[in-house]
């Protein structure tokens, strides 16, 4: 190789040094902030709960229930978790469904009342989790002309969401299953 030719290929080391310089500070700055980005998981189920001899609310799952494994006074419920999947402290102020009104053509939320033994705002860690459990004889049994109002207004089962405001004002969401919605609608159809 000539020289010429040496001297055209060094010449292109600055230019990949700089790339490979600017490429690094890009890398750096994406990792500081995604460290610092909060990560809310909201879900919604159905679930059973149990009160120990203290008072405080257990919830298990349906299978377990249907298995024998847990206390037969076990009581059906609707559970909202709340967890931090994010590296900082994450503070929830509450907890809400929301849906869209075919009859009003608008988005319509509706704030949960924290249930007994939990109160807002709840601050979770990295990797905490929060159950809000909503016994069905609150939650459906005594509102059922509110649910079937609901249920009237919301042709479209999609729409409804659950989710949870952070005291910084993010929100997160998450759809409701089908599942769930299907067995609320069954629950509160007739006033028995």
């Amino acid at each position: 190789m000539t020289r010429e030719t040496w001297e055209f290929i060094n010449s292109f080391a600055p230019w990949l040094s700089a790339i490979g310089s600017l490429a690094a500070a890009v890398v750096a700055l994406y990792l500081s902030w995604n460290t610092r980005r909060v990560r809310v998981k909201v879900l919604i189920k159905r679930s059973y709960y149990f009160n120990d001899s203290h008072g405080r609310a257990f919830s298990v799952s349906p299978e377990l229930v249907a298995s024998g494994q847990v206390p037969q006074v076990s009581r059906p419920a609707i559970q909202i978790d709340v967890s931090n999947h994010g590296s900082r402290k994450v503070k929830i102020g509450n907890v809400y469904l929301v849906y869209w009104s075919s009859k009003e053509k608008k988005k319509k939320n509706f704030i949960m009342i924290p249930p007994a033994g939990v109160s807002l705002p709840v601050t979770l860690d990295e990797g905490d989790e929060q159950n809000f459990i909503y016994p069905e004889e609150v939650l459906l049994d005594k509102q059922k002309a509110h649910w079937r109002g609901v249920f009237a207004e919301c042709k479209w089962f999609w729409t409804f969401k659950v989710g949870a405001y952070t005291t910084t004002g993010k929100h997160f969401e998450s759809r409701v299953p089908k599942k769930l919605l299907n067995h609320m609608k069954v629950e509160t159809a007739n006033d028995s």
